[in-house]
């Protein structure tokens, strides 16, 4: 009987312990989080190059930014010819996560691509986005270089691309720049398109227990 008393005060002191520690356990860890530029007006711009001659041979370029950012391109190309269409964002403070100095920074969006072309040719689009200045004369980092505009059926995900935590300053104001460029490698009459929405740029601090 004082064998069966005693296993017992054991199990229920071992139960006990479990319990303290279980009770002890930290909170569940805060995440300080700020996202920046997710409404942003745009403005957009075209830029041709290579051996496009406007306007014999350059594609006629339209740039919309309601209800998403799109870029429909559609005409006569040259060979060896490139069309970049830009769309860049109004300046906007960054603050870090929270006003702290975050541990990650990332920026992802959304993109859907068309193309149709009436001759098989081999053409090159890509996307490329970049973080400026506030007076948009310098490229501070490019988190999305040359990725490939791949038709798609629906939006698809680009990102998150992490950007190391020092690169952008708190207090300082920066801008976006999203550029669809087509580059095409014969004479082709063609059609294309370009669309992007959800960009985010999103800033995180992790917090310990007890840290605020």
């Amino acid at each position: 009987m004082t064998r069966r008393v005693t296993r017992f005060a054991s199990a229920l002191g071992v139960t006990s312990v479990a319990l303290g520690l279980i009770a002890a356990s930290p909170a569940a860890a805060k995440t300080l989080r700020t996202e920046y530029a997710s409404n942003l007006p745009y403005t957009a711009s075209v830029q041709y190059g290579g051996l496009c001659l406007k306007p014999l041979n350059c594609p006629a370029v339209t740039n919309s930014t309601t209800p998403v950012l799109h870029t429909h391109l559609e005409g006569l190309t040259g060979v060896g010819s490139t069309s970049a269409a830009s769309f860049t964002s109004a300046p906007f403070a960054y603050n870090g996560a929270g006003g702290r100095q975050p541990q990650d920074v990332a920026l992802s969006l959304k993109r859907s691509a068309s193309e149709a072309t009436k001759v098989n040719v081999a053409t090159d689009a890509f996307l490329d986005v970049a973080i400026l200045n506030a007076a948009g004369t310098r490229v501070i980092v490019e988190p999305f270089h040359h990725e490939a505009l791949t038709p798609t059926t629906t939006f698809v995900k680009v990102g998150p691309a992490s950007i190391r935590r020092n690169v952008l300053r708190k207090g300082r104001s920066y801008r976006l720049r999203i550029t669809s460029t087509y580059a095409d490698g014969a004479q082709v009459l063609k059609s294309a398109d370009a669309f992007y929405e959800r960009i985010r740029l999103v800033a995180k601090r992790h917090l310990k227990r007890g840290q605020h």
